[in-house]
This record gives C-alpha cells, structure tokens and sequence, in this order.
C-alpha cells in the first residue's frame, strides 16, 4: 500500500509562505515551468540551493534525521536519496532522482498547510514524481512499517510488473 503525499514550503522567508509560481500571473506560470523543464536536472532549482542547505542542516526535525540515518543515507534501500533537494520552487524533504520518488515528513509545521500541500504535490506528480508521506510520529514509532512501505514503493518503481502484452511477448 502506497501513501502518496508531499510538504509545503516557503520560497523565502519574507513571501509569506507563498511559492514564487504563484506570483507569476496564470499565463506566464507556463513559460516559467517551460524555463524550469530546459535547465533541467529532474527539475533542480539551483536559486533553492542556499536555503536548501540551510534546512539540511539547521532545521532537520527529529524524525528526518532518525529516517535518514536508519534507511535512506548510504544507499541503504537500494537507491539514492539527497535530503532537501530543490525540485521546482519547492524544497522536498527527500528525493531519489533515479526512480522519482519524493519521501515527505509531516511534522507540526505542516498541520496547517492542506491545501498548499495538495497544490504543490499536484504539480510534482503532474512531472511524474511519486510521493510517500509519513507523518513524525509514525517514523519515531514504527520504523518497520515505514521500511515496508518505501521498499514496497521502490520495489514498485524500480522494476514495474510487467504489462500484458510484455508477458505474451516472453
């Protein structure tokens, strides 16, 4: 079972928790994601780069760092994941470029964000990004559970069962 999801965050600071998209007027938004798409680096942000930092090593929560070091760092799954990674005008709290998967922490800076949070995960899925969200407490609690289910998702992602006709062709 898969649990698809994604976290909002600010831009800057100082915009008020808004994303710079959303300060484009609607027609020019497109041109700007078209810019995003030719400097593309599965849509690396490198404007993101500094602030990205900044939350990789200051602002780290509890249950990111715990699912960092017990799962995702050192390939330990099987893939590669970067920590606070610019993907648009986001910054996602871990992603693996070679699959596509984006792994979202909730924590208590998020509980009132639902609406930007669906909006932005929209827009990455809409790229082809798969989402898992977890909230802190199901890290800091049930480290098994959450294992099983990225490496469901990874699994999944990694080696898609083959299609029907695939299957008649072998």
């Amino acid at each position: 079972m898969l649990l698809f999801s994604n976290v909002g965050f600010p831009l800057w600071r100082g915009l008020g928790g808004g994303h710079l998209i959303d300060f484009f007027p609607l027609q020019n938004q497109q041109l700007f994601l078209t810019y995003i798409r030719k400097m593309n680096n599965h849509y690396y942000n490198k404007q993101l780069k500094s602030y990205a930092t900044e939350l990789r090593t200051q602002s780290i929560s509890r249950a990111e760092r715990y699912l960092w070091k017990a799962l995702l760092s050192r390939k330990r799954m099987g893939v590669k994941f970067k920590r606070q990674r610019p993907v648009l005008t986001y910054i996602v709290d871990f992603f693996s470029q070679e699959i596509g998967l984006i792994i979202e922490i909730d924590g208590s800076s998020h509980f009132n964000n639902g609406k930007k949070d669906a909006i932005r995960q929209r827009r990455l899925e809409e790229l082809g990004f798969v989402f898992l969200r977890f909230d802190e407490g199901e890290i800091l609690n049930n480290i098994g559970e959450v294992y099983e289910k990225i490496a469901h998702a990874i699994y999944c992602l990694k080696d898609p069962p083959p299609t029907p006709l695939q299957r008649g062709n072998k």
